[in-house]
């Protein structure tokens, strides 16, 4: 199975972040993508799954993701960045073929938390600041 880590910006914003901005800001691989949300964000390392933003080696059928030490400062940059020019955003970091929980609404110190802390809920879409 593959990861796929991705920000909906709300339609709501009157100007948007591209991908190009946040590949320079974070150092990630961040391309646009069609989906089940309609178009997002896609983070990666190397432009494939976002598997490899992933802690090698541990089992990956737990509740939470356990990011790769690397990765969790440019996860944040790019989350502080949408609350920074105040764009309303869905974070989502969902196994393909896997069910998504109901969105759950949260703040933005709240999600920095759960990505500082390697406590991303499996699946659950989080909603930030103003969002349709």
């Amino acid at each position: 199975m593959c990861l796929e880590l991705v920000i909906k910006q709300s339609k709501q914003s009157k100007h948007k972040i591209g991908p190009d901005r946040l590949s320079q800001l974070t150092g990630l691989h961040v391309q646009k993508v069609s989906n089940d949300l309609g178009s997002c964000l896609h983070f990666s390392l190397s432009g494939a799954c976002s598997c490899d933003l992933l802690s090698k080696g541990k089992a990956q059928e737990h509740d939470t993701w356990e990011l790769d030490p690397s990765s969790v400062k440019p996860l944040i940059a790019a989350v502080d960045l949408f609350g920074k020019e105040k764009i309303g955003f869905l974070f989502r970091a969902l196994w393909l073929n896997e069910t998504p929980a109901p969105p759950q609404k949260i703040k933005l110190a709240e999600l920095r938390k759960m990505i500082e802390t390697n406590q991303i809920e499996r699946n659950v879409p989080f909603i930030v600041g103003s969002y349709s």
